[in-house]
């Protein structure tokens, strides 16, 4: 009989615990756009205890030491507290931040606590393409090869990237290898990144070279960051092939400049 009592108290004490019904926050968004972020919760009908919800964030390109949690956003039953400028009330505590940067780049937490306490939270990236891939191709003297052309040396690289980059070389859409890759950690956040190769000129003569810069993250997708040129070894087409990449710079210089500021 005890042992039943038992039971049924525990039972009775775990329909009346928390539980966070609904919990988004996106995987990452782009430098410049907004986030939103949702936290609902699950009560018991007969609990007459308001719960607190409160959104805290832990920044992700900080030092060590520095890597504090910080609260953005608190309800206690009607009454709101926002406590950060790029933060808008969206009611049911969810919460839209504007304009990110990279900068705020980190985990986001809800925090829902009454009798008992819960927490979910995850990382969000926001990601920032930088000065965007920049595509060069030149002439180098002829290397160990079976020709006595003239070798060609592709170069590629973009500044103020975020988070960590990686580039891929392709000419007529197949893969380059053997790139000599270099990444520079300039700050916090922030990298640059250049990679080249030296291949023969008959490779490619005529053809379409293409640099794409992507992240190492697989959680951040975006529009393909390119520059694509066509090779013409006469002159004649010197200007390459080069519209894929400008739109993207045109839209996003601004938003770069934007965040360095």
């Amino acid at each position: 009989m005890l042992r039943t009592c038992c039971l049924m108290l525990c039972l009775v004490a775990g329909s009346r615990q928390l539980s966070i019904s609904t919990f988004v926050v996106p995987n990452a968004v782009e430098t410049g756009q907004n986030a939103e972020l949702q936290c609902q919760f699950s009560l018991d009908a007969s609990d007459t205890i308001a719960p607190y919800v409160k959104w805290w964030w832990t920044p992700l390109y900080v030092d060590e030491e520095e890597r504090d949690k910080k609260q953005l956003y608190q309800r206690l039953e009607s009454d709101v507290s926002i406590l950060h400028s790029n933060i808008e009330y969206l009611g049911n505590d969810t919460i839209l931040l504007t304009d990110m940067k990279y900068t705020d780049s980190g985990n986001y937490e809800c925090e829902v606590f009454g009798i008992t306490e819960i927490r979910m939270h995850k990382e969000l990236i926001v990601y920032l393409n930088g000065s965007g891939p920049q595509l060069n191709i030149s002439e180098v003297a002829d290397g160990p090869d079976d020709d006595s052309e003239e070798d060609i040396l592709l170069e590629c690289e973009a500044e103020g990237v975020s988070p960590q980059p990686e580039l891929s070389l392709t000419v007529n859409g197949k893969e380059v290898d053997n790139l000599t890759t270099h990444v520079i950690n300039t700050s916090n956040g922030l990298y640059n990144i250049s990679a080249n190769v030296t291949i023969s000129k008959e490779e490619v003569d005529g053809a379409e070279v293409r640099c794409e810069l992507f992240y190492e993250n697989p959680d951040v997708t975006h529009p393909p960051y390119v520059d694509t040129e066509l090779y013409d070894p006469s002159g004649s087409d010197s200007n390459g092939l080069r519209t894929s990449w400008m739109v993207i710079v045109m839209v996003t210089i601004p938003i770069y400049l934007r965040v360095l500021l």
